[in-house]
């Protein structure tokens, strides 16, 4: 007689029961000049959809199309029109940083995970 399967039901799952003491600092970048700056906090990629995590490295727009929430997004996108001060470099270096500070790769995988 075959035995029934083992069945993981994600939607009940915890994320403190699976990552106990999984507590990030935010993860935040200030633009703009001295007198008119403004603070973007990013959201944290293990709290979005995979299918959109692996998606954020296609282009520097997308990057933060998935990373910063929808209010800043749409106020950031506007400052990245007008600010000629963030150059490309800026942005590379913001999203390795990102990358660094949550302890994924490019592809979103967990780097502890490739050990």
């Amino acid at each position: 007689m075959a035995s029934n399967p083992r069945v993981l039901d994600l939607t009940t799952l915890d994320r403190e029961v699976v990552e106990p003491g999984y507590e990030k600092d935010k993860f935040a970048i200030k633009v703009g000049s001295a007198d008119d700056n403004m603070v973007i906090e990013f959201t944290d990629p293990k709290e979005l959809p995979w299918d959109v995590v692996i998606t954020m490295d296609e282009t520097p727009r997308r990057f933060f199309q998935v990373a910063i929430a929808d209010v800043e997004q749409k106020t950031f996108i506007l400052r990245l029109d007008k600010d000629a001060a963030l150059k490309l470099w800026h942005m590379q270096y913001l999203m390795e940083e990102y990358r660094k500070h949550y302890g994924i790769d490019k592809a979103g995988n967990d780097v502890a995970s490739r050990r």
